[in-house]
């Protein structure tokens, strides 16, 4: 099935032929035992376009990685989004039902090897769907979703987890230390009564992340070593905060999260289940502030308040969801301030 241009393209052996383009995503660069290899694998299967496309790591194909069980119906709803509002870019869906005799990591490869973007859609039991025997999915090395996300994140793709509804994201100890590096990656929302709003944005993001993929020629192959661990307790902390901050403060009160050296980030509730994330430059140095720039207006869209005297603040509206928020809240301690502390933060919740 195709839509569009480059449509959607459902359990299809002819995806295996798009064209592939080598190079580097900044931040998030590719992972392979050798930079060598990795070019001579994908210039033995790409035909050359004559630059008709952005030459990217891989090609510019969104890949949807779900669980039948967890989440069909929802990463059908977002496939279609992205085939009607994105009809130049290939969407990989429903790649799970591989050919008797097919070997299973060499079909997944291929189809990763022609997405720049993979979605990791989970849904309330993504994480806990258990077999008959009643064991974790997850927790099987034959697990397609498992097998999916961790040649995803070997290759370097740019993972996206989108959590549905009421979905937690995982930490680190509730996956598999093959896929654990998914507990590091930015999560999007996307929530049934907000489905419209929520799809456009993750698709106006998917399509500038892959609208700015630099040029193979220009780019050097490097290796992705940045991993995050945090401190036990510190998360569990900080989602308990946020859920206080949420269960318990009035319509206009404010959080402030801090460190032990007085870096800061803060929110104020902004109605309608939402949040503003509030960072102003004034603590910041000059470092810190393309850092902030980096994370929060490239990777988010931020927009940036003018405060006078040359200073302004970050401002980026979010779901009021504890455990994402304390997520984004890592994000901004270690990008920007350059660490996460070790003991849990000082929370402020006030008016």
């Amino acid at each position: 099935m195709r839509v569009g241009q480059g449509g959607i393209h459902y359990d299809n052996p002819a995806i295996n032929t798009l064209d592939i383009y080598i190079g580097a995503v900044k931040d998030f660069p590719p992972v392979f035992e050798s930079a060598t290899e990795s070019l001579d694998l994908f210039r033995q299967t790409s035909p050359d376009r004559g630059g008709q496309m952005t030459r990217c790591i891989m090609a510019g194909g969104v890949f949807i990685s779900y669980r039948r069980s967890d989440s069909a119906a929802f990463s059908g709803r977002i496939a279609d989004f992205f085939g009607y509002h994105c009809p130049d870019v290939p969407v990989f869906f429903d790649t799970v039902a591989i050919q008797p005799g097919d070997n299973f990591v060499d079909v997944i490869r291929s189809r990763l090897a022609s997405s720049s973007v993979v979605l990791a859609v989970m849904g309330e039991s993504w994480v806990d769907a258990a077999d008959a025997k009643g064991v974790r999915r997850i927790d099987n090395p034959q697990d397609f979703v498992r097998m999916e996300l961790k040649l995803a994140l070997e290759m370097g793709a740019r993972v996206i987890p989108v959590l549905l509804d009421n979905a937690q994201m995982p930490d680190e100890s509730q996956l598999p230390s093959d896929i654990a590096g998914l507990a590091l990656c930015n999560a999007e929302l996307v929530r049934g009564a907000a489905f419209q709003r929520d799809a456009q944005h993750l698709t106006e993001y998917v399509s500038k992340f892959l609208s700015s993929l630099p040029a193979a020629d220009n780019a050097p192959l490097l290796v992705q070593t940045d991993q995050r661990h945090v401190a036990p307790g510190v998360k569990e902390k900080l989602v308990a905060d946020f859920e206080r901050y949420r269960d318990e403060a009035g319509e206009t009160d404010f959080m402030i999260v801090e460190n032990s050296d007085q870096k800061y980030v803060q929110f104020v509730k902004n109605g309608d289940g939402t949040v503003i994330l509030d960072l102003p430059t004034q603590p910041l140095n000059p470092s810190q502030i393309a850092a902030a720039s980096a994370l929060l207006s490239e990777s988010f869209q931020a927009e940036t308040v003018e405060l006078g005297g040359g200073d302004f603040a970050f401002q980026l509206p979010l779901p009021l969801e504890p455990a994402y928020l304390s997520h984004i809240t890592l994000d901004v301690f270690q990008h920007v301030y350059g660490a996460i502390p070790d003991t849990p933060f000082f929370v402020t919740i006030a008016s």
